[in-house]
């Protein structure tokens, strides 16, 4: 199974609609916030491009976010990878990764991943990989290059691969 890893979107979708047409046999995309407005909009094109494909987004500090969860828990079904989806800017990934390690641990995941910085980032703490995407909209950092994530899952094995993708 493969699943796209988006964030910080901006409501500048159209790099989102071009990489859904792009990327082929996907099951699920995971947004990490900052949406900005159009999650409609986003499931429609989604299931025109390709139907059936699970959609689920968490909430960034520019979203309405008053009343929604600030992180979700993903339960792959076939193998019960579990994994921390969050914004981070509760979490204040900008200073470092720890709350966001802490909280990932608590809900039992082996994987959290997160937006808000604009740069993508992979590491592995205490059997927690820490990932984030980067921004598909807006990104930060010395290359400056639009980017989001391909995770990759072995239905048989249980094992897992993440990479970024620079647009």
């Amino acid at each position: 199974m493969k699943i796209l890893v988006v964030s910080d979107s901006h409501g500048k979708h159209e790099t989102l609609f071009r990489v859904f047409r792009k990327e082929k046999d996907y099951g699920a995309v995971l947004h990490l916030g900052d949406v900005e407005g159009g999650e409609e909009e986003i499931r429609r094109e989604l299931a025109r491009i390709h139907p059936l494909i699970a959609f689920k987004a968490v909430p960034g500090n520019c979203d309405n976010a008053a009343t929604r969860e600030q992180f979700y828990v993903y339960v792959y079904p076939k193998t019960g990878l579990r994994i921390f989806l969050t914004h981070g800017h509760l979490y204040h990934v900008n200073r470092g990764t720890e709350l966001l390690l802490a909280a990932a641990r608590r809900e039992n995941c082996t994987m959290a991943f997160y937006g808000h910085t604009h740069r993508p980032a992979a590491e592995t703490k205490d059997g927690v990989l820490l990932y984030n995407p980067g921004s598909i909209a807006l990104p930060r950092g010395i290359e400056r290059r639009r980017s989001y994530g391909i995770l990759t899952i072995d239905d048989e094995s249980g094992e897992t691969d993440v990479r970024t993708v620079f647009i």
